[in-house]
């Protein structure tokens, strides 16, 4: 049965992306998405007690820069840009001095990632951060429950 709504027998139809020109998920959607799986995240998981941080800022992707979020680290480099402390000035990484990173600022969690900023989290990048002291790393890779989206394009 379908209702005036839309509705079919009293469901609600799944969430679609909002189109972007290059047929792309709108960046808010994206970060409505990491945060819905945040939050079913165990409490001890860093992707758990990143998103309880208050956000800053939306995501914002350099143009032409691509990305993925099927990895937990990842998703964790999305809610780090969206909640971290921006850097600025002559203070930036390398990797963002450059012109290399996904986002368009170098945002940091110090209490995260060993001190490394968003862009050089994506992907697992960390350990080459120029903020780091360590460059040992674990990084995670693989699907952990979000869809593949690839924006920047």
């Amino acid at each position: 049965m379908n209702n005036h709504d839309g509705n079919v027998n009293g469901t609600v139809p799944p969430t679609q992306p909002q189109p972007r020109p290059q047929g792309l998920p709108d960046p808010a959607y994206i970060l409505a998405e990491l945060e819905a799986f945040a939050s079913t995240q165990p409490p001890d998981r860093i992707l758990a007690r990143i998103y309880t941080l208050p956000r800053a800022r939306p995501l914002e992707f350099v143009p032409g820069k691509a990305a993925t979020f099927n990895s937990q680290i990842n998703q964790n480099a999305g809610l780090t840009y969206s909640r971290g402390r921006e850097i600025s000035g002559a203070d930036i990484c390398v990797k963002c001095a450059t012109g290399k990173g996904t986002y368009q600022k170098c945002v940091v969690l110090e209490e995260f990632n060993k001190g490394s900023c968003a862009n050089c989290v994506i992907n697992c990048y960390g350990n080459r951060c120029s903020f780091r002291t360590s460059r040992t790393y674990t990084c995670i890779l693989g699907g952990w429950g979000l869809r593949r989206w690839i924006v920047g394009r």
